[in-house]
């Protein structure tokens, strides 16, 4: 949402004179300060927007390089693309004790030659048909070196995550310097052009996106920095403080930094100021008297964890209020607590399918390691399925890398990354895989926003696998497991090439305008030139088909 130091808002501080007007001229973008209000003008066609190819599967080379990959897509192919295994090196299946070898056999990239067999099979069959009852397959098959299946994959993930640079994007600008610290596509639309800068966070739009019959004047702040329920926005020293995370001892009344008159949280907005807030466009949002603010509140208490939007917390209903002190995460009701927790529930859960298929539901953690240097075999395992899933998104379309930042966009998604600036914040996207036995063929990004609304910007298949009914597959699973969480809605943007596809294949619709704009508080990936469809979620069967609530994680991968 908003910067979390004083160089990402320039505006924070002393009043600047309504009348004063400097012009900066930046790479041949011309930047107008005006007061606290910017219009930034860029030329059509200046900057190269972020555009959803997809790669054609007859090409074994693409202009950038990608070379499709022939073989199976499996931990056991990963690992030995990393170097950390060998094909054909001697493996065993231990007892409990391990002290004696149940079975041996010998890897390849498509599973274990079994030698009492001969055929090959994956990890799980190979445990099972040395008979071993122990739990979980890659910690219990050993090589000759004495290593299990599960430390190679911790040491390939470990590689994996020092080449992609995977965490935290954090984008800078040196204000001092003349760098513009806002950014420079509409957080909507996802276009350049003339753009209206929010005075409160980094974020920009078309005032049109907006519906905003003319462009705002004076302090402006955007629908993020903007309670969620009341719709009055929060000063822009206000978002400065929630995005410092400040403490509630560093500002107590009674201490030096306590909040006074002129420190008062969207004073600026008050009813009877030059800047209140216009709520006749918006007759259902209730105007909150500001000086109501409860200060003992910590500041991180106004954004919530799951959707990350801003809220007063004297704005939630009685019934969805959540006690925010006695959790370790605070959220803006129990809606967005619940789809927290259940989503929670479901991350690594092989749900079994017909003919040898399942799918699991991921999302990357930070992996923590004990005193011994073991590391959570969950949190191993989701991450390195994620990486291959990458590597399918990567056979499915061209790579999208924003301009601003330099970020891969896919990348980014599938791995969860974070960013100071919202429209490349990604962490709560979590990934769908198909798999059939070990190979995955199938793989989606979804991030809920909320019970109303789901989006789903990448879905693909292997090109082996596909017009063989995988995505029908695997999105079957996303919507049971949607309707499972009470979402309604499930929207993707659509490329006008495979927009009747999903419309006539798939039962998507066309996503109206109005219900684009009750959207608008939602930071949803988007893509020139795309259509945004919608398809509702059907709430009936969802407890005979999913066994009512969601089942206990377990070391299923």
């Amino acid at each position: 949402m908003c910067k979390g130091n004083s160089n990402a808002n320039p505006y924070l501080g002393e009043k600047p004179s309504r009348k004063k007007k400097v012009d900066i001229s930046e790479q041949g973008n011309q930047v107008i300060f005006s007061g606290r209000r910017k219009s930034k003008s860029r030329k059509k066609g200046e900057r190269k927007p972020c555009t959803l190819l997809a790669r054609c599967p007859e090409n074994d080379h693409d202009a950038d390089g990608f070379e499709m990959y022939k073989g199976k897509r499996t931990l056991l192919s990963w690992m030995i693309d990393w170097g950390t295994v060998s094909p054909g090196v001697k493996v065993q299946c231990m007892n409990h004790e391990r002290t004696a070898s149940l079975l041996e056999g010998r890897i390849t990239s498509e599973g274990i030659s079994c030698d009492c067999c001969g055929k090959v099979v994956t990890c799980a069959d190979f445990k099972s048909h040395a008979g071993s009852s122990l739990g979980q397959a890659y910690e219990n098959i050993f090589l000759e070196s004495g290593h299990s299946l599960l430390q190679c994959i911790r040491e390939s993930w470990s590689k994996q995550e020092k080449t992609d640079n995977i965490g935290f994007h954090q984008v800078n600008v040196d204000v001092a310097a003349g760098d513009d610290p806002h950014d420079d596509t509409c957080n909507i639309c996802a276009d350049g052009g003339e753009l209206t800068c929010c005075d409160g966070c980094s974020s920009t739009f078309h005032h049109r996106c907006l519906q905003m019959e003319h462009e705002p004047v004076g302090y402006w702040r955007c629908v993020y920095c903007s309670c969620k329920f009341c719709g009055m926005a929060f000063s822009a020293e206000f978002c400065e403080k929630i995005s410092e995370k400040a403490s509630l001892s560093d500002d107590a009344p009674g201490t030096e930094n306590a909040p006074g008159p002129d420190d008062t949280p969207y004073m600026d907005d008050a009813p009877g100021t030059d800047d209140a807030t216009d709520t006749e466009e918006n007759p259902d949002k209730k105007k909150v008297d500001p000086v109501l603010i409860d200060y003992m509140d910590d500041y991180e208490r106004f954004r919530c964890y799951f959707c990350e939007e801003i809220f007063h917390t004297h704005c939630r209903s009685g019934k969805d209020a959540v006690d925010n002190h006695a959790a370790d995460f605070s959220f803006c009701g129990r809606g967005c607590q619940k789809l927290y927790e259940n989503l929670q529930k479901l991350l690594g859960v092989r749900h079994e399918l017909e003919a040898g298929y399942s799918w699991t539901v991921l999302r990357r953690q930070d992996v923590v390691t004990d005193v011994v240097g073991n590391a959570d075999s969950l949190e191993v395992l989701c991450n390195s399925k994620l990486a291959i899933a990458l590597s399918l998104m990567d056979e499915c379309f061209e790579p999208i890398i924003d301009e601003r930042s330099n970020i891969n966009v896919i990348q980014s998604v599938i791995y969860s990354c974070g960013s100071n600036l919202r429209r490349l914040n990604f962490q709560w996207f979590y990934t769908f895989i198909l798999e059939r036995g070990d190979e995955l063929v199938s793989a989606a990004a979804v991030r809920v926003h909320g019970n109303q609304v789901a989006e789903m910007p990448f879905i693909g298949t292997r090109f082996t696998y596909r017009r063989q009914g995988m995505c029908r597959r695997l999105l079957t699973a996303i919507e049971l497991a949607l309707s499972s969480l009470n979402v309604e809605k499930l929207v993707i943007p659509a490329v006008a090439e495979v927009r009747e596809t999903w419309t006539k294949a798939f039962g998507f619709i066309p996503l109206e305008e109005s219900k684009r704009q009750e959207m608008k508080y939602m930071s949803m990936v988007a893509f020139p030139g795309t259509d945004m469809l919608q398809k509702p979620i059907c709430m009936e069967g969802t407890t005979s088909t999913m066994g009512g609530e969601v089942s206990k994680p377990q070391l299923s991968l």
